[in-house]
């Protein structure tokens, strides 16, 4: 778990606002079919393009609005498609301002009506859409993030991911069955839009969940699920800082001993407590890092989910931060936000605002993202790191093992 401000909780902002309503290079595999590779399961075969895992969770597509070619990112917690503010008005598409509900309370954005959409080659139009401030999301990334591709876009179409290709095929509604090797499970929509899946955690019963491609966060769960279930005892517990619209709100963070879908377990997830939980339908929230451990199919129209676990070769691994430094990615630096309770930045005394410049004398610039640089924090236990601050200063810490 990224112990920052994550931009995909962000998204999980909007999320909550498109569900309250109702919602690198990228190159065409236009050669390859699913046949040709290990993929089964079709009964025609669709194509493949592929996407970026931007800092391993967080897939970025290239999209089309209109006549403009635009990075978005796929978001299958946010029940609408998100347009930024500056995209809108490039594309000359006003508004009408509306009221609704966010992660943290209310918040005002503007829906658009009968908006132009393409992935893959594939338009859609969409009879409503978000206009919203998506400037934070750019700023994490380090470069601008137009446009939210969310469930709509997904209607009557079966999309597979296979993460460790970085890549995707979208097919009509219907043409996967899955077979030999695949797990099913039913898909289904909460009271806000939510999709839904059934997925138990450290040997409880199977409790519903929100599969979420949009949040960076492996799990999140209900503060009051965990303590119904009592998943917090005999159990290191620090925070995290989640941000969304509203702003910034820290969360508990622990770590699980399992997660398992369709009888399916995957071991050691990081997880987030939630302490002002929304849904009504489901009590936690599974995020891109848990979903890219297995290959996975998704017909929502169908309400089917196929997951397959991938062999070892191309299995994603869980990061975890081990410094405790939540921070906000800027252009020319990263600002510490949060500091997680009991970790090594605490123990060595960082505070909220300081801003870091350059890792092991490397300058954090604008492609931070897009390099493995990224991956400072989540480095073994006992590795040291070098920060330097804005003023010149280098202080270092021990990465060590805190939740």
């Amino acid at each position: 778990m990224a112990s920052a401000i994550s931009r995909r909780l962000v998204l999980a902002g909007m999320g909550c606002i498109a569900s309250s309503l109702s919602a690198s290079n990228i190159k065409s595999l236009r050669g390859k079919t699913l046949s040709e590779t290990i993929w089964s399961g079709y009964a025609s075969a669709p194509r493949w393009t592929s996407f970026e895992l931007a800092t391993d969770d967080t897939i970025i597509v290239r999209a089309q609005a209109g006549e403009l070619d635009v990075d978005a990112v796929l978001d299958s917690g946010s029940a609408v498609s998100v347009l930024s503010s500056a995209l809108a008005s490039r594309l000359a598409i006003n508004g009408t301002d509306a009221r609704v509900r966010a992660t943290s309370g209310r918040t005002v954005v503007k829906i658009a009506r009968n908006v132009q959409l393409a992935l893959d080659g594939q338009p859609r139009s969409l009879p409503m859409v978000i206009i919203s401030d998506l400037s934070t999301v750019s700023a994490a990334f380090g470069r601008p993030i137009d446009l939210v591709l969310g469930l709509d876009m997904l209607a009557d179409r079966v999309l597979a991911l296979d993460f460790a290709e970085s890549r995707l095929a979208l097919a009509p509604s219907g043409s996967f069955t899955g077979g030999n090797g695949w797990a099913v499970l039913q898909l289904s929509l909460g009271t806000a839009r939510e999709l839904l899946v059934s997925a138990g955690v450290d040997g409880r019963p199977a409790a519903q969940m929100i599969l979420d491609l949009g949040s960076g966060n492996a799990l999140m769960m209900s503060s009051a699920f965990v303590d119904d279930d009592h998943l917090l005892e005999n159990r290191k517990v620090s925070t995290v800082a989640i941000g969304d619209m509203e702003g910034m709100h820290v969360a508990k963070a622990a770590m699980m001993d399992s997660v398992v879908l369709a009888g399916l377990p995957v071991a050691a997830v990081p997880s987030a407590v939630v302490e002002n939980w929304l849904s009504t339908s489901a009590v936690g929230n599974i995020g891109l890092p848990l979903i890219a451990q297995f290959d996975v199919v998704i017909d929502i129209t169908a309400s089917r989910l196929w997951l397959r676990k991938p062999e070892r070769s191309r299995h994603n691994l869980l990061l975890k931060d081990r410094t405790g430094l939540g921070v906000a990615t800027r252009p020319s630096g990263l600002t510490v936000v949060h500091v997680a309770s009991g970790s090594p930045a605490e123990r060595d005394g960082w505070k909220a605002g300081e801003q870091i410049v350059a890792i092991d004398g490397e300058p954090v610039g604008p492609g931070y993202t897009r390099s493995r640089l990224w991956r400072w924090r989540y480095r073994p236990a006992g590795a040291a790191v070098s920060l330097t601050l804005v003023d010149g200063s280098v202080r270092r810490i021990r990465l060590a093992e805190y939740y």
